[in-house]
């Protein structure tokens, strides 16, 4: 890291974007100011920059939201890195596949329960013959 503030040290652009929003305390009795910043080497406008951040973080957080609530990923007790990444591969996966399939009412956490009941189904959602 320090080899990248020394890189951004030496230049004249300002690489940094303060960007400030007010959020609920946690026991949500009042509102207190929240900065993040970010540092970035393009020289786009900060209002352009501010929209990129803002469209990243709803996709990351739509996603971790959606494995979170389908898988509990948060509650995963994986410690050993490459069996972590090789989970969250296989969670990932199995998300689109069972996403996949619109058939009936039920969340896509529901349909991953389903799966697992019934080795019948689970055979259609993997070849790809369930109900679009």
């Amino acid at each position: 890291m320090r080899w990248y503030v020394d890189r951004w040290l030496r230049t004249e652009v300002d690489p940094g974007i303060r960007f400030s929003r007010t959020l609920p305390c946690t026991w949500g009795l009042s509102l207190h100011p929240c900065a993040a910043y970010f540092l970035t080497s393009c020289g786009d406008d900060p209002a352009v920059l501010i929209q990129a951040i803002r469209w990243h973080w709803s996709i990351e957080n739509a996603l971790h939201w959606v494995l979170d609530v389908t898988f509990r990923e948060d509650d995963s007790r994986v410690r050993d890195r490459t069996a972590a990444r090789n989970l969250a591969l296989l969670r990932k996966i199995a998300l689109n596949l069972v996403a996949r399939d619109r058939r009936g009412r039920a969340s896509r956490r529901g349909r991953r329960k389903i799966v697992t009941w019934n080795d019948d189904y689970m055979l259609q959602i993997i070849t790809g013959q369930a109900h679009a």
